[in-house]
């Protein structure tokens, strides 16, 4: 699928549950952060994934659905990759030029709260970023 299906697909949220990884997070918020500034994508992350989300049958709990910290965490990183390292011609190539952005596991991030309930936004947590060389921190 080229990026273009692939975007129309999310918003239509016509992206299959067990094709919904971690990788079509990156892609989508990739081609959201092309088309408008930060805040916008964050925003229009959150509406799409809320939205694939409740298609796929998924009922939001506190330990499971969407998650603003990690949204608006992955969001700045990829946004801060694009601006620092430039746009590359599709998803397929910017994902080879940054493959550190597909490894959750190994790079992804913990969150450690501060006092705050979840879903309050970044206001409440400590989130540190491990990235597969150095961290950023965020909070």
């Amino acid at each position: 699928m080229d990026d273009g299906a692939f975007l129309r697909a999310f918003r239509a949220q016509q992206i299959p549950a067990v094709e919904w990884t971690h990788r079509a997070h990156v892609w989508a918020a990739y081609l959201m952060l092309l088309e408008m500034p930060l805040g916008d994508a964050v925003a229009a992350m959150r509406e799409g994934i809320k939205k694939l989300n409740a298609a796929h049958g998924l009922v939001e709990t506190p330990e499971r659905g969407y998650h603003e910290t990690l949204t608006r965490a992955w969001v700045t990183v990829i946004d801060s990759t694009v601006r620092s390292r430039g746009r590359a011609e599709s998803f397929e190539a910017f994902a080879a030029e940054h493959p550190h952005l597909l490894c959750v596991r190994r790079c992804g991030c913990s969150i450690r709260r501060r006092g705050c309930r979840r879903g309050r936004g970044m206001s409440g947590w400590s989130l540190t970023w491990r990235r597969c060389r150095g961290e950023l921190r965020f909070g």
